[in-house]
Protein backbone atom coordinates (compact mmCIF):
# COMPACT_ATOMS: atom_id res chain seq x y z
CA UNK A 1 0.00 0.00 0.00
CA UNK A 2 1.32 3.43 -0.98
CA UNK A 3 0.60 6.31 1.39
CA UNK A 4 0.61 9.73 -0.20
CA UNK A 5 1.15 12.64 2.18
CA UNK A 6 -0.38 15.92 1.06
CA UNK A 7 1.43 18.86 2.61
CA UNK A 8 -0.60 21.95 3.48
CA UNK A 9 0.05 25.01 1.36
CA UNK A 10 1.83 27.99 2.87
CA UNK A 11 -1.43 29.98 2.59
CA UNK A 12 -3.32 27.42 4.68
CA UNK A 13 -0.52 27.27 7.23
CA UNK A 14 -0.54 31.05 7.58
CA UNK A 15 -4.35 31.15 7.94
CA UNK A 16 -4.26 28.45 10.63
CA UNK A 17 -1.47 30.26 12.48
CA UNK A 18 -3.38 33.56 12.45
CA UNK A 19 -6.50 31.76 13.67
CA UNK A 20 -4.66 30.63 16.81
CA UNK A 21 -4.32 34.27 17.89
CA UNK A 22 -8.00 34.91 17.17
CA UNK A 23 -9.02 31.91 19.28
CA UNK A 24 -6.87 33.15 22.17
CA UNK A 25 -8.49 36.56 22.33
CA UNK A 26 -5.84 38.73 20.65
CA UNK A 27 -7.30 42.03 19.46
CA UNK A 28 -7.96 42.56 15.75
CA UNK A 29 -5.23 45.16 15.34
CA UNK A 30 -2.60 42.75 16.70
CA UNK A 31 -3.87 39.97 14.44
CA UNK A 32 -3.83 42.23 11.37
CA UNK A 33 -0.22 43.18 12.07
CA UNK A 34 0.74 39.50 12.32
CA UNK A 35 -1.21 38.65 9.15
CA UNK A 36 0.62 41.43 7.27
CA UNK A 37 4.00 39.97 8.27
CA UNK A 38 2.85 36.41 7.49
CA UNK A 39 1.68 37.47 4.02
CA UNK A 40 5.18 38.77 3.33
CA UNK A 41 6.43 35.25 4.09
CA UNK A 42 3.82 33.81 1.70
CA UNK A 43 4.92 36.25 -1.00
CA UNK A 44 8.57 35.31 -0.46
CA UNK A 45 7.69 31.61 -0.83
CA UNK A 46 5.96 32.20 -4.17
CA UNK A 47 8.75 34.44 -5.46
CA UNK A 48 11.14 31.55 -4.87
CA UNK A 49 8.88 28.88 -6.37
CA UNK A 50 7.55 27.30 -3.16
CA UNK A 51 3.88 26.45 -2.51
CA UNK A 52 4.46 24.82 0.87
CA UNK A 53 6.36 25.80 4.00
CA UNK A 54 10.13 26.03 3.55
CA UNK A 55 12.47 26.65 6.52
CA UNK A 56 15.00 28.14 4.09
CA UNK A 57 12.50 30.77 2.95
CA UNK A 58 11.55 31.62 6.53
CA UNK A 59 15.25 32.01 7.33
CA UNK A 60 15.53 34.28 4.29
CA UNK A 61 12.67 36.39 5.67
CA UNK A 62 14.41 36.68 9.05
CA UNK A 63 17.75 37.60 7.43
CA UNK A 64 16.00 40.28 5.40
CA UNK A 65 14.44 41.70 8.58
CA UNK A 66 17.85 41.63 10.26
CA UNK A 67 19.45 43.47 7.33
CA UNK A 68 16.74 46.13 7.41
CA UNK A 69 17.33 46.52 11.14
CA UNK A 70 21.10 46.82 10.65
CA UNK A 71 20.50 49.44 7.94
CA UNK A 72 18.21 51.29 10.38
CA UNK A 73 15.23 50.92 8.03
CA UNK A 74 13.19 49.47 10.91
CA UNK A 75 13.49 49.79 14.67
CA UNK A 76 14.33 47.11 17.22
CA UNK A 77 10.70 46.57 18.26
CA UNK A 78 9.60 46.02 14.65
CA UNK A 79 12.54 43.68 14.03
CA UNK A 80 11.67 41.61 17.10
CA UNK A 81 8.01 41.52 16.05
CA UNK A 82 8.85 40.22 12.56
CA UNK A 83 11.21 37.51 13.82
CA UNK A 84 8.79 36.43 16.54
CA UNK A 85 5.96 36.16 14.00
CA UNK A 86 8.16 33.98 11.80
CA UNK A 87 8.98 31.83 14.84
CA UNK A 88 5.24 31.41 15.53
CA UNK A 89 4.72 30.14 11.97
CA UNK A 90 7.59 27.66 12.32
CA UNK A 91 6.33 26.45 15.69
CA UNK A 92 2.85 25.85 14.34
CA UNK A 93 4.28 24.01 11.31
CA UNK A 94 6.40 21.74 13.50
CA UNK A 95 4.06 21.18 16.49
CA UNK A 96 0.56 22.07 15.32
CA UNK A 97 0.29 24.52 18.22
CA UNK A 98 1.82 27.75 19.52
CA UNK A 99 3.11 28.42 23.02
CA UNK A 100 1.69 31.75 24.10
CA UNK A 101 2.63 33.80 27.18
CA UNK A 102 6.04 32.15 27.13
CA UNK A 103 7.72 35.46 27.87
CA UNK A 104 6.82 37.44 30.96
CA UNK A 105 6.40 41.12 30.19
CA UNK A 106 6.56 43.48 33.17
CA UNK A 107 3.09 44.90 33.78
CA UNK A 108 3.93 47.68 36.29
CA UNK A 109 1.40 46.19 38.70
CA UNK A 110 1.80 45.70 42.43
CA UNK A 111 2.37 42.17 43.79
CA UNK A 112 -1.27 42.18 44.98
CA UNK A 113 -2.66 42.67 41.47
CA UNK A 114 0.01 40.45 39.90
CA UNK A 115 -1.16 37.60 42.15
CA UNK A 116 -4.75 38.16 41.01
CA UNK A 117 -3.69 37.94 37.35
CA UNK A 118 -1.80 34.73 38.08
CA UNK A 119 -4.90 33.32 39.78
CA UNK A 120 -7.02 34.13 36.72
CA UNK A 121 -4.57 32.29 34.48
CA UNK A 122 -4.78 29.19 36.71
CA UNK A 123 -8.56 29.26 37.27
CA UNK A 124 -9.92 25.87 36.23
CA UNK A 125 -13.52 26.92 35.52
CA UNK A 126 -12.60 28.99 32.44
CA UNK A 127 -11.16 27.88 29.10
CA UNK A 128 -8.00 29.50 27.73
CA UNK A 129 -9.94 31.93 25.51
CA UNK A 130 -12.01 33.20 28.45
CA UNK A 131 -8.93 33.53 30.67
CA UNK A 132 -7.20 35.55 27.96
CA UNK A 133 -10.16 37.91 27.48
CA UNK A 134 -10.55 38.41 31.25
CA UNK A 135 -6.84 39.15 31.69
CA UNK A 136 -6.92 41.62 28.79
CA UNK A 137 -9.64 43.58 30.58
CA UNK A 138 -8.31 43.04 34.10
CA UNK A 139 -4.79 44.37 33.41
CA UNK A 140 -5.78 47.96 32.42
CA UNK A 141 -8.48 47.90 35.11
CA UNK A 142 -5.94 47.01 37.79
CA UNK A 143 -3.54 49.67 36.47
CA UNK A 144 -6.30 52.27 36.63
CA UNK A 145 -7.14 51.29 40.21
CA UNK A 146 -3.48 51.66 41.20
CA UNK A 147 -3.18 55.00 39.42
CA UNK A 148 -6.19 56.22 41.41
CA UNK A 149 -4.71 55.17 44.75
CA UNK A 150 -6.69 51.95 45.16
CA UNK A 151 -4.29 49.27 46.35
CA UNK A 152 -6.80 46.47 46.95
CA UNK A 153 -10.40 45.51 46.26
CA UNK A 154 -11.28 46.29 49.85
CA UNK A 155 -11.44 49.91 48.63
CA UNK A 156 -13.61 49.23 45.56
CA UNK A 157 -17.31 50.09 45.60
CA UNK A 158 -20.04 50.82 43.04
CA UNK A 159 -18.92 54.41 42.55
CA UNK A 160 -15.37 53.33 41.71
CA UNK A 161 -16.61 50.89 39.04
CA UNK A 162 -18.93 53.53 37.54
CA UNK A 163 -16.09 56.05 37.52
CA UNK A 164 -13.84 53.57 35.70
CA UNK A 165 -16.49 52.88 33.05
CA UNK A 166 -17.06 56.60 32.58
CA UNK A 167 -13.32 57.08 32.12
CA UNK A 168 -13.21 54.25 29.54
CA UNK A 169 -16.09 55.83 27.61
CA UNK A 170 -13.97 58.88 26.87
CA UNK A 171 -11.65 56.84 24.64
CA UNK A 172 -13.69 53.79 23.60
CA UNK A 173 -16.77 52.97 21.53
CA UNK A 174 -20.03 51.86 23.13
CA UNK A 175 -19.48 48.32 21.82
CA UNK A 176 -16.09 48.22 23.54
CA UNK A 177 -17.64 49.44 26.79
CA UNK A 178 -20.23 46.65 26.63
CA UNK A 179 -17.47 44.09 26.08
CA UNK A 180 -15.53 45.46 29.06
CA UNK A 181 -18.64 45.32 31.27
CA UNK A 182 -19.22 41.65 30.42
CA UNK A 183 -15.63 40.76 31.28
CA UNK A 184 -15.66 42.87 34.44
CA UNK A 185 -18.84 41.11 35.52
CA UNK A 186 -17.10 37.73 35.18
CA UNK A 187 -14.01 39.10 36.92
CA UNK A 188 -15.94 40.44 39.91
CA UNK A 189 -17.96 37.24 40.23
CA UNK A 190 -14.67 35.35 40.33
CA UNK A 191 -13.21 37.71 42.96
CA UNK A 192 -16.37 37.30 45.03
CA UNK A 193 -16.28 33.49 44.78
CA UNK A 194 -12.65 33.25 45.93
CA UNK A 195 -13.28 35.64 48.83
CA UNK A 196 -11.34 38.69 47.61
CA UNK A 197 -14.44 40.88 47.73
CA UNK A 198 -17.64 40.79 49.73
CA UNK A 199 -19.71 42.07 46.81
CA UNK A 200 -19.96 40.69 43.27
CA UNK A 201 -21.26 44.03 41.91
CA UNK A 202 -23.52 42.09 39.57
CA UNK A 203 -26.22 44.77 39.69
CA UNK A 204 -23.75 47.56 39.00
CA UNK A 205 -22.37 45.75 35.95
CA UNK A 206 -25.76 44.54 34.68
CA UNK A 207 -27.55 47.85 34.26
CA UNK A 208 -26.86 50.46 31.61
CA UNK A 209 -24.00 52.62 32.82
CA UNK A 210 -23.97 56.35 32.02
CA UNK A 211 -21.10 57.03 29.67
CA UNK A 212 -19.50 60.05 28.07
CA UNK A 213 -21.20 59.12 24.78
CA UNK A 214 -24.67 58.97 26.32
CA UNK A 215 -24.16 62.24 28.19
CA UNK A 216 -23.09 64.01 24.98
CA UNK A 217 -25.96 62.53 22.98
CA UNK A 218 -28.47 63.56 25.67
CA UNK A 219 -27.03 67.06 25.70
CA UNK A 220 -27.38 67.37 21.91
CA UNK A 221 -30.94 65.98 22.04
CA UNK A 222 -31.96 68.49 24.69
CA UNK A 223 -30.66 71.33 22.50
CA UNK A 224 -32.67 70.22 19.46
CA UNK A 225 -35.87 72.09 18.42
CA UNK A 226 -37.78 68.77 18.35
CA UNK A 227 -37.02 68.14 22.04
CA UNK A 228 -38.42 71.51 23.08
CA UNK A 229 -41.42 71.14 20.77
CA UNK A 230 -42.25 67.80 22.37
CA UNK A 231 -41.62 69.17 25.85
CA UNK A 232 -43.96 72.12 25.19
CA UNK A 233 -46.63 69.81 23.81
CA UNK A 234 -46.40 67.42 26.75
CA UNK A 235 -49.12 69.17 28.86
CA UNK A 236 -51.43 69.07 25.84
CA UNK A 237 -50.90 65.28 25.46
CA UNK A 238 -51.59 64.85 29.14
CA UNK A 239 -54.87 66.76 28.93
CA UNK A 240 -55.98 64.79 25.90
CA UNK A 241 -55.15 61.54 27.71
CA UNK A 242 -57.12 62.62 30.80
CA UNK A 243 -60.19 63.34 28.69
Amino acid sequence: MVIILIQSTIENLVAQTANIFLQNGYNHRSIREKEFALQKIVQLHHENGYDCYSPEIVSLFIRDAENRYQQKEIGKIRFMFLTKTADYLTEYHEKGSITLYARRVPSALSPYYEDLLTGIKAYGEWNDKTKCSIRQVATPYFKWLLANGIGSFAQVDDSIIRKYLMDCSRRMTLNSIDTIKRSLKKLHLYLYEIGITGNSFVDTLSFVTPTEHKVKNLSLWMKSPLFWMLLTAAPLWASVTMQ
